[in-house]
């Protein structure tokens, strides 16, 4: 995925690298009028740094440095010293070929990965609407296989009494799950002991399209139940407490 988005960015680095390459020259061009054709900067500078300034070329070439940021400085001090008013020309150099222009390339980069990655999540959703499309009839066929009575409503008793092994492998590929009473926990969502139809084609399409591991499902349905069983036993205690409440209060009125 990362080759690929470096390669979908190709034209616009390409064309970043043309603007780059244009706005060297430019600078160097205006480079030229302020530093070379100026007698007074140009003596002042050594003889290693008049050959870096002598033609637009080699202008353009030492303001590389600004594109890579190695050191610019070592460019524009001995500059300033000679001709302060170089500061709105070095100023506007760095705005825009050191920041502009190179975070512009950041940009491409990140907007070409974001798209890849858009595209990449249409292209799963289109997947799995396909895979859903191709599930449901044989969901409905387990289920009505299971539901063994006509009722319209499964029970553990005639989940239990099923093999799984016995199903379509897409089916079982797609539940993640090892056996029917551990799917049989994950469909049942209110925990009353019975799944009729539309609750297990919408609890085995949730398995699907959630793309989350079987043991994370089993985890979160345990932690459901532990929850219910908590409430029920909060519940129970509260009932026990009313209850040992009128005794208290029948025995002392009694006396």
């Amino acid at each position: 995925q990362l080759v690929n988005g470096l390669l979908a960015s190709i034209p616009a680095m390409i064309s970043i690298l043309s603007l780059l390459i244009l706005s060297l020259y430019v600078f160097a061009c205006v480079g030229i009028e302020l530093i070379t054709l100026d007698k007074k900067v140009y003596h002042a500078l050594g003889e290693d740094e008049r050959s870096a300034y002598g033609s637009v070329i080699a202008f353009m070439i030492t303001l590389i440095q600004f594109v890579t940021v190695d050191g610019p400085s070592a460019i524009y001090l001995p500059l300033l010293k000679a001709k302060p008013e170089l500061i709105i020309y070095f100023v506007a150099l760095i705005l825009v070929i050191s920041i502009s222009l190179m975070n512009l390339v950041t940009a491409v980069l990140v907007e070409n990965a974001m798209d890849l990655a858009h595209k990449d999540r249409e292209e799963r959703k289109a997947e799995l609407k396909d895979k859903v499309k191709e599930l449901i009839p044989k969901v409905e066929q387990v289920f009505d296989s299971l539901d063994s009575d006509g009722s319209g409503i499964i029970s553990v008793s005639e989940v239990l009494a099923a093999s799984f092994d016995d199903f379509p492998e897409e089916f079982r590929e797609a539940v993640m799950s090892q056996s029917m009473e551990e799917l049989f926990m994950m469909m049942d969502v209110d925990n009353s002991g019975e799944v009729d139809k539309e609750e297990f084609v919408e609890g085995i399409l949730s398995m699907v399209l959630a793309d989350v591991p079987r043991e994370i499902l089993l985890t979160l349905k345990l932690s459901k139940l532990q929850r219910i069983s908590a409430d029920k036993s909060q519940r129970n205690i509260q009932q026990l407490e009313m209850m040992l409440r009128d005794i208290v209060e029948r025995d002392y009125w009694s006396q």
